[in-house]
């Protein structure tokens, strides 16, 4: 059958908004009859379900402002849709903004509650159809949703042995809910189950498909025979199966690579000018704090010895048993033994 050609074949992935997936809350007002919470639900097609499993393709970070202590079913008060951006969608400048707050994991819940937050939006793709959809995630559900970038983060068995990121198209991810009790009051949040490989036909479709949802189908090459799919797959097959029993693993710690950058050559330094006693100062060189730089080479100053009380001893003293010398200021901290006796050292004058 010949293919028609269309001008919707050429729409791309900002002209598609996949349906969200929300946990029905205490305070949902518009959830679909006969549901309860802690349960999910479609918020196009108000489908209902208990737990679900999809294929992770990617996450957006955005802020979002409350401006409320109470958990309640309204919009929030601002919010930005790229947190990097540091603009709010109404384009006022985050930077400026007094409730912004980006190391919300340092600070109690109670603060968290009135301030502005990093929250993350998830793009993926609801298994076994393979159903696009995108779902929230913010307040007590942002650590689990970190939990699980770590684990994509630092889990070798699904890095790419070429580019080393991750390879989310090779697992499916399962995912429940759990009740949470806070001051502010009961609330449902999310909980990853354990992580699960696809198998090697279904790896092909899940890149291809998460290649369209990232509008990249056209730079995605997969060449005959090539089977690095099937490789890091057998990988992942292996990891599950020694850990199956076994709960999500907790977040590995990054390991921190320390640079200490080489001192640069005097030749690619600045030359400044002279310090006040003739050293050279260039651009990086450390000065004493007052220091005055001066334009031309200070003229170095004479050399002098320090002046010494001295006595001429002549043939007459020649037999004597002992000589006093009046000590220099430079002697005399070394001969406060002998002073303090009320006598001076004796001389050997044969040694003269």
């Amino acid at each position: 059958m010949p293919d028609l050609i269309r001008q919707s074949d050429e729409a791309g992935s900002n002209e598609v908004l996949p349906p969200e997936i929300k946990i029905i809350q205490n305070t949902t007002s518009n959830k679909p009859a006969g549901s309860k919470a802690g349960q999910f639900m479609n918020t196009i097609t108000n489908e209902v379900f208990d737990n679900f499993e999809f294929v992770f393709v990617d996450r957006t970070a955005t802020r979002t402002y409350w401006g409320r202590e109470t958990i309640e079913d309204e919009p929030p008060t601002c919010w930005s849709p790229n947190v990097n951006s540091y603009e709010s969608a109404d384009g006022k400048d985050c930077r400026k903004c007094q409730y912004r707050l980006d190391n919300a994991a340092s600070v109690t819940a109670t603060i968290r509650r009135t301030r502005c937050c990093t929250h993350f939006t998830i793009m993926g793709m609801k298994q076994p159809d393979w159903e696009p959809f995108m779902m929230r995630i913010n307040g007590i559900s942002t650590g689990e949703f970190m939990r699980l970038m770590s684990f994509f983060k630092y889990n070798p068995a699904i890095r790419d042995k070429e580019t080393g990121k991750p390879m989310y198209h090779v697992v499916k991810i399962p995912v429940s809910t759990v009740e949470t009790k806070s001051p502010a009051g009961t609330a449902f949040s999310l909980k990853f189950g354990q992580i699960q490989p696809l198998d090697n036909e279904t790896v092909e479709l899940s890149l291809s498909l998460s290649a369209e949802m990232l509008g990249q189908s056209n730079t995605l090459e997969i060449g005959e025979g090539d089977n690095q799919e099937t490789e890091t797959n057998k990988d992942v097959q292996s990891l599950y199966e020694e850990n199956k029993n076994t709960a999500l693993p907790a977040a590995a710690p990054p390991r921190v690579r320390v640079i200490n950058p080489e001192p640069p050559k005097q030749s690619d330094k600045i030359f400044i000018g002279y310090l006040e006693d003739g050293r050279e100062i260039y651009t990086g060189d450390l000065v004493p704090a007052g220091a005055r730089i001066l334009k031309e080479k200070p003229a170095a100053p004479p050399a002098t010895e320090p002046k010494r009380e001295t006595q001429t001893i002549g043939l007459k003293d020649v037999g004597k048993a002992e000589i006093i010398i009046k000590p220099t200021p430079a002697t005399a901290a070394s001969q406060t033994k002998t002073a303090s006796a009320g006598k001076a050292a004796p001389i050997d004058i044969g040694s003269l």
